[in-house]
């Protein structure tokens, strides 16, 4: 099978990528990224790289028929995860024309996601095929419109039982070597069905792998079943299971969305003391996710927060709950906490109130004092993540002072200077203060491109 494509290309970007009406939910969608990351130009100040997860901006340099770029901003729809370390090498070969001929990239990172520490790693490798491989074949706009997807073949055929006796073992172990979101919810149907004790069977057999284990639970949660919901109650709370598998009963109980239950959130709430402290502080911090997943228990999950922040005596966790949660409501609560003698906790504090842009006077008021860091890189980075922030000239100011305190080369320099260029007025005095920054000849040349590209770009 051959699938038919259309693209414009200009410069070394592919544009207008149209796959001919394959359906969104196929694989083969895939292509469209790739030929993004193929892309690059030299006649521009930078590239803008869209996903549904993220926008990438790149500026990219040729030498000697290679292209290498460098990432200049990152900017998530998801403001679930933190980012602790990442690095790409990508480098894009080129035809004589100009046109690429093969790519080589590896990029790794790692993100506090839902505070589960995660690695990703990719690496791509794409070759030029041969002259005798390409194919002139005739197409129209619903040219990929036939091909069917695995889903869409089951939900053409609802009477067919996915998940039986007879298959279910080998059926768990191909999901657990390669997992889909599709046989989840079969599986997961299927395990609710059989109910707590023989799930609890499976669990306490030692001859099932403790990635089986993730994988059964994982397939309740996507379920999205009512007799799920209970049965992840009953596994967190069993004192019994392996402590691994109490914690997975915890964290998928809270991702249920609509199926989540008042059940979920009792649940959670009476683990809150239990006598295992990892079990406890999973609990509370899952209770913020419920909330986020499941709106008709979020004044319930804002009432548990609030009490839990004035009556327990580690914040921490409570305040990362309250993170997960991403609401508004909590924002006077939080906001004594910007000043706490513990340097997470204004991290924590600094992040939350960064969403809610009345507070930007207590976040500058803050960076005017601060002498943390990791801290003031918390402040600065969660200010310009909230796209509604302009300073006043006042404040503007006050982030000018501690640029000129700070070396501009240093990472508390450079996250300063971001906060800047990002939140301030294009006026005569700010540009003049950029301009004044460019001629210092000590300038490193990643400062000097953001300064650069800053003045241009306005």
């Amino acid at each position: 099978i051959y699938l038919p494509f259309t693209y414009k290309y200009k410069n070394g970007l592919f544009q207008e990528i149209s796959l001919l009406d394959l359906s969104p939910d196929h694989k083969l969608n895939l292509i469209q990224t790739i030929l993004n990351d193929f892309s690059y130009s030299t006649s521009t100040d930078e590239v803008v790289l869209n996903s549904a997860y993220m926008e990438r901006k790149y500026i990219y340099n040729e030498n000697a028929k290679q292209v290498t770029r460098k990432k200049i901003i990152v900017t998530g729809h998801n403001d679930n995860s933190d980012i602790l370390n990442e690095h790409e090498n990508w480098l894009l070969s080129l035809n004589d024309d100009g046109t690429p001929r093969d790519l080589t990239s590896y990029f790794y990172k790692e993100i506090n996601f839902e505070n589960e520490r995660l690695k990703i790693e990719q690496e791509i490798s794409i070759k030029q095929i041969s002259n005798e491989n390409i194919l002139n074949t005739p197409f129209s706009i619903h040219s990929n419109a036939y091909l069917k997807t695995k889903t869409n073949n089951h939900l053409q055929n609802d009477e067919e039982f996915y998940i039986n006796e007879s298959n279910f073992n080998t059926s768990l172990v191909e999901f657990d070597n390669q997992p889909d979101l599709e046989t989840a919810f079969y599986l997961g149907q299927y395990l609710a069905q059989q109910g707590s004790k023989f799930i609890k069977q499976l669990l306490m057999d030692e001859k099932t792998s403790d990635s089986l284990h993730s994988s059964i639970i994982f397939a309740l949660e996507r379920s999205k079943s009512v007799e799920a919901e209970y049965i992840l109650a009953e596994l967190a709370q069993d004192h019994s299971l392996a402590e691994n598998d109490r914690l997975r009963a915890i964290m998928s109980i809270s991702k249920m969305g609509e199926t989540n239950s008042s059940n979920a959130l009792l649940t959670l709430q009476s683990l809150l003391n239990d006598e295992n402290i990892l079990i406890a502080n999973t609990a509370m911090l899952n209770i913020g996710i419920l909330g986020t997943q499941t709106e008709q228990l979020g004044e319930e999950v804002i009432n548990i927060l609030k009490h839990a922040l004035e009556n327990t005596q580690d914040k921490y966790f409570t305040l990362s709950a309250i993170y997960n949660l991403k609401t508004d409501q909590l924002t006077d609560d939080v906001s004594a906490y910007i000043n706490s003698a513990h340097p997470e906790e204004r991290k924590l504090a600094a992040k939350i109130l960064a969403r809610n842009t009345p507070s930007v006077t207590k976040l500058i008021e803050q960076l005017s004092i601060e002498k943390n860091p990791t801290v003031i890189n918390t402040i600065t980075e969660s200010l310009i993540q909230n796209q509604e922030i302009k300073l006043t000239q006042a404040q503007a100011n006050l982030v000018k002072e501690k640029i000129l305190q700070e070396s501009v080369n240093s990472i508390i320099g450079l996250s300063y200077l971001k906060l800047f260029m990002k939140a301030t007025a294009y006026n005569e005095e700010n540009v003049s203060f950029i301009e004044r920054l460019k001629s210092d000849h000590s300038l490193s040349e990643d400062t000097r491109n953001l300064i650069t590209q800053w003045i241009e770009n306005n």
